[in-house]
């Protein structure tokens, strides 16, 4: 059962990188704080530390970039 979750895991990953990389091209700033969340959050269940805190960096960065708070959330995106 184990391998099945991480298995989800790791496919989930998989659809928040795109979705990402798709959202980081168009310059959707607010969806893409959304996203690392979700990317984050999926690196620390696989146990990948070094990806979960480059992401997190990026994210901060983002944060810093936009003038935004950490933690503010986008109304117009679900989640």
């Amino acid at each position: 059962i184990l391998s099945i979750r991480e298995n989800d895991n790791k496919k989930a990953l998989g659809f928040f990188l795109r979705a990402y990389s798709v959202d980081k091209s168009r310059g959707n700033d607010k969806r893409i704080l959304k996203l690392l969340d979700k990317i984050i959050e999926m690196y620390t269940t696989l146990g990948d530390k070094d990806n979960a805190d480059g992401y997190s960096l990026e994210k901060e960065e983002l944060i810093k970039k936009k003038g935004l708070k950490s933690g503010e959330k986008d109304k117009g995106v679900g989640g």
